[in-house]
């Protein structure tokens, strides 16, 4: 049986994170209202050892949504784009990886501040993280590489379109806020269809989408995804 080179996982060997942009406003905003838009270009080499040459082998890219209560604590940050990189093969924890955390976080919130300094408060902020990955490769017969990858393509199938794979009990006391209605932010809990009405204690995901408080931990209890906006809470 002929052997083969599984490209699974990989290690961050070089990141660059930069401000790409963001929607000011005058009306001020609590942080967890202050939507970060986070997208991660990920660029796959190849070394090959004999000539000591690196080879782009493919390049994904994800993008991520969570409020800037999420950028101002470094454990809800790294328990969030640790669900997102283990998808995407990245090795964690490693030195390079903690680094790669620590930019964002400084980046996002050096921009944040500056933008309030001036008076001003943002919306929406848009960061842009550019990271190379060196795959990590082991030998393996034909026949296991393909075993592996049918399994792993199945369980990304069912994960991506069915989503019921359920967000982590930390997670969902850490990263789910209670919130009192106030008026003019009515509206309803997408998941049973009833108004969340004026002055009720609902619970608020990272993306900001509110829901009753039973309703949303339920849901979370059976799927990682909002209901609404498909943003992805951790996973075990």
């Amino acid at each position: 049986m002929a052997s083969a080179s599984i490209l699974y996982p990989s290690d961050v060997i070089s990141h660059h994170v930069h401000h790409h942009g963001l929607i000011q406003q005058k009306r001020p905003l609590p942080p967890r209202h202050i939507q970060i838009k986070l997208i991660v270009d990920i660029n796959l080499l190849r070394h090959d050892p004999i000539i000591d040459n690196y080879t782009n082998c493919f390049s994904v890219q994800q993008t991520l949504r969570f409020g800037l209560n999420i950028l101002q604590n470094r454990n809800n940050l790294h328990e969030l784009l640790a669900s997102a990189f283990t998808r995407l093969g990245i090795n964690m924890p490693s030195a390079s990886y903690n680094t790669l955390v620590q930019e964002i976080m400084g980046c996002g919130l050096g921009i944040a501040n500056r933008t309030f300094d001036s008076g001003w408060y943002c919306k929406v902020m848009y960061l842009h993280s550019t990271i190379q990955a060196l795959l990590v490769e082991s030998e393996i017969n034909q026949e296991t590489l393909m075993s592996r990858a049918l399994a792993e393509s199945t369980s990304e199938f069912e994960r991506i379109n069915n989503g019921m794979v359920a967000a982590t009990e930390s997670s969902i006391k850490e990263m789910i806020e209670k919130v009192k209605v106030e008026a003019g932010d009515e509206e309803k809990c997408m998941i049973c269809l009833e108004e969340v009405e004026v002055g009720f204690e609902a619970s608020q995901m990272p993306c900001s989408h509110v829901f009753h408080d039973d309703c949303i931990k339920k849901w979370l209890n059976q799927s990682h995804y909002c209901p609404i906006c498909r943003f992805e809470m951790p996973v075990d």
